[in-house]
């Protein structure tokens, strides 16, 4: 049937079956509807599903402002703001830049000039996504700076795994796990609850945690711990890191007695039925799939709307807010820093050089050049420097990535240890 319509009917076809696709919810529907679009078009499913779907023009819609992709034009002015400020903040997510913007704001204008009325009111009125959306593209421009590797892989060796059915005599053995009131994004800041469950008796105990930090679910379970009418004897969690780790493995086993502490396999919820239930009847049923969360402030603004700061603390708080610059702040730590690293790098230069051997004898006539290394190329003791280890081939490597025992040698360093 494609080949009986036109290139101009296709597009009108599509319209129609665009709102058709989208009010369809169902999966076997739409795919009916796909299924009826490719033969009569003649186009492939994948692009259909696009189309219909909105994520791609249909044909005479590309110069629609609906259609466009990108960032809207009217934020490019103040573009080069934001993203200065969110650089410099170590590129918070959206929700907490549109704090740190109202803070840090006055900071730059000192620097750069003062804004336009226009500009300032884009700022002020522009939302979390928006600010993910423009900064997107220069997220992938200005990865984070790596961080330490985490020890969850030695945490989990230490705690052992607990399979099977549970077999207690009496209170006291519980599974712990935690509900995220996320409303479908695990992005910023919310709310958690963290359930406890008694195998024997049913008891369950709920306790709100912000974030699943380990302080923060730690204090949420010392407080039902408190209410609890017998000790705890053993406590199963899943692998999150909100369970798995030394804060609260310290809570648990630095007491007499010490507490069991096991986990369940990884991504095996049946492990954790017990808990399971209750998080559905407990949390669940009565909190929804909302998001909970709590205004994206700055550290200042918090402590200025909390009850407990006031008198001379407020005052010598604001005293030096008034004076302090945090893109001059940032400036001069990363200068600090790079100092830091110089100094590094100029100690283990000095390190290397002392104790850098000296050239060993050459042979096969001035050939092979080699340094006693022990351990180094199998069978001969020596690590060829002119040649490769068979003294045929030559070496074709770049010469600033050789190392011996873990210290750089320079071109002008290694070409001096090859024969002429």
């Amino acid at each position: 049937m494609s080949t009986t319509m036109s290139q101009n009917t296709i597009p009108e076809y599509l319209r129609v079956q665009r709102v058709r696709y989208q009010r369809r919810t169902g999966k076997q529907a739409r795919s009916v509807l796909l299924n009826e679009c490719a033969e009569v078009t003649g186009l492939e499913r994948k692009h259909l599903i696009k189309v219909l779907g909105g994520q791609r023009p249909i044909a005479g819609e590309g110069d629609t402002e609906q259609s466009r992709r990108g960032r809207p034009a009217r934020y490019e002015a103040v573009l080069p703001v934001i993203k200065a400020i969110w650089l410099a903040s170590e590129q918070p997510c959206g929700r907490r830049l549109r704090g740190v913007l109202r803070e840090w704001l006055p900071a730059w204008e000192a620097e750069h000039g003062a804004l336009s009325a226009t500009q300032r009111r884009q700022l002020k009125t522009i939302s979390p996504a928006q600010l993910d959306r423009l900064l997107a593209p220069h997220r992938a421009a200005s990865p984070r700076r790596r961080a330490r590797e985490s020890d969850g892989a030695v945490l989990r060796a230490q705690v052992p795994l607990r399979t099977g059915p549970w077999e207690v005599s009496g209170p006291g053995w519980f599974e712990i796990d935690s509900v995220a009131h996320c409303g479908g994004s695990m992005r910023g800041s919310f709310w958690w609850t963290v359930v406890m469950t008694d195998i024997k008796s049913g008891w369950s105990g709920q306790q709100p945690a912000w974030n699943k930090g380990a302080a923060a679910t730690c204090a949420a379970i010392a407080r039902m711990e408190k209410q609890l009418p017998f000790p705890v004897r053993g406590a199963d969690s899943d692998n999150g890191s909100e369970f798995l780790n030394h804060h609260l493995l310290r809570y648990w086993q630095e007491r007499t007695p010490a507490i069991e502490v096991t986990r369940s396999r990884p991504y095996r919820k049946n492990d954790n039925a017990h808990v399971e239930q209750k998080n559905r009847t407990h949390v669940r049923e009565l909190l929804g799939e909302d998001r909970l969360d709590e205004p994206a402030l700055a550290p200042m603004r918090r402590l200025l709307e909390d009850k407990h700061v006031t008198g001379k603390g407020r005052i010598a708080m604001l005293a030096r807010h008034s004076v302090l610059n945090p893109l001059r702040l940032h400036a001069r730590i990363e200068e600090l820093l790079r100092e830091i690293w110089a100094q590094q790098r100029a100690a283990e230069t000095a390190a290397g050089s002392a104790a850098r051997p000296a050239a060993a004898s050459q042979e096969g006539g001035g050939s092979r050049s080699g340094f006693g290394v022990p351990g180094g190329l199998p069978g001969s003791g020596f690590m060829n420097i002119g040649t490769r280890h068979n003294n045929v081939e030559g070496f074709e490597g770049q010469m600033d990535d050789f190392r011996l025992y873990n210290t750089a040698l320079s071109n002008g360093e290694i070409a001096s240890l090859v024969p002429e």
